[in-house]
């Protein structure tokens, strides 16, 4: 089974990366693969701070553009209370469209195989997502309507 080839020629060296990816949101089967490229490295892409900058262009343009992202930052004047508040309010709204999807996904034979989660998962899991709706539901509406 390709999604999970990587269980047998390697885990990921990294201990955090490990139990996130048995046991956090990549415990999947159909997401392990995803998992295993980020922790191995894809031959597409190369990755890793063991590589050489000539060896693993995008990878190292990628650190470079968010260091620079970064050091912008610290040059206007955003506030970095703020600017955390307020990705943390965009993450909780955008995470209800992803959960939707995530559930869809992996109740879909045809995407997940053999590897579809049970009644017990879906049942929390929609529990979860309707959850995370209506907390994004209420912070809109009690910042958008004054008390």
């Amino acid at each position: 089974m390709k999604q999970i080839e990587c269980v047998n020629d390697g885990f990921p060296r990294c201990p955090f990366r490990l139990g996130y990816c048995r046991n956090g949101p990549f415990g999947r089967a159909g997401a392990w693969r995803f998992c295993c490229l980020w922790s191995r490295g894809d031959p597409e892409w190369p990755t890793g701070l063991n590589r050489k900058p000539k060896e693993a262009k995008a990878f190292y343009a990628t650190i470079a553009l968010a260091t620079a992202i970064g050091v912008g930052l610290n040059f206007t004047p955003i506030n970095p209370m703020q600017a955390l508040y307020w990705s943390a309010v965009i993450n909780g709204v955008v995470a209800v469209p992803v959960m939707v999807i995530m559930m869809l996904m992996a109740t879909q034979s045809r995407i997940m195989g053999k590897q579809t989660i049970g009644l017990t998962l879906q049942i929390f899991g929609w529990i979860a997502t309707v959850f995370m709706a209506l907390a994004a539901i209420a912070m809109i509406v009690t910042n958008v309507i004054p008390l």
